[in-house]
């Protein structure tokens, strides 16, 4: 037996319902993050794409200065997760349980409950986002106008119930 043959290859193995989900998931993403215009990373293939001449850039991110701080960026994350997880495990069972939703098909299985936790974790995510840069964000325009007359700044302590 020569080496080549004896080296075993573990490869994963592909099935309907990952391609499935995957493909849910890669075209949601996609799909959210070009609706809300969520600022893509430098050489992004959004950054690339030649817009007409009405339309604005598409928006960079730049790490050196951040819309929102990296703290609530990190939060934003964090609570994007959660709510896909939720959310994903709840369609999971109402889809595979003997419900009246349930439809005995993982392949479909996969994708709706793939297709309903990204959808959950784009909406938190994006008025997460939106949160938090009206509450701390410090926008091109706001900063340039705090010192006009009118400017009334924006409250940012917690609120605590009595």
């Amino acid at each position: 037996m020569s080496p080549a043959n004896s080296v075993r290859i573990s490869a994963t193995t592909v099935d309907s319902q990952r391609v499935s989900a995957d493909l849910t998931r890669i075209f949601l993403e996609a799909f959210f993050d070009a609706a809300f215009r969520v600022p893509a990373v430098h050489g992004a293939t959004a950054l690339r794409v030649g817009l007409s001449s009405q339309e604005s850039p598409y928006p960079e991110f730049d790490a050196n200065h951040p819309t929102i701080p990296l703290e609530a960026l990190a939060r934003v994350t964090r609570d994007g997760l959660r709510a896909e997880a939720a959310v994903t495990s709840r369609v999971g069972k109402a889809v595979r349980g003997g419900s009246v939703f349930g439809i005995q098909n993982e392949t479909l299985a996969a994708t709706l409950e793939t297709a309903a936790g990204v959808i959950a974790k784009k909406l938190v995510e994006h008025e997460g986002f939106c949160y938090f840069q009206v509450t701390e964000g410090q926008p091109a325009i706001a900063a340039r106008e705090q010192n006009e007359p009118g400017h009334a700044p924006v409250a940012t302590g917690s609120v605590t119930a009595p």
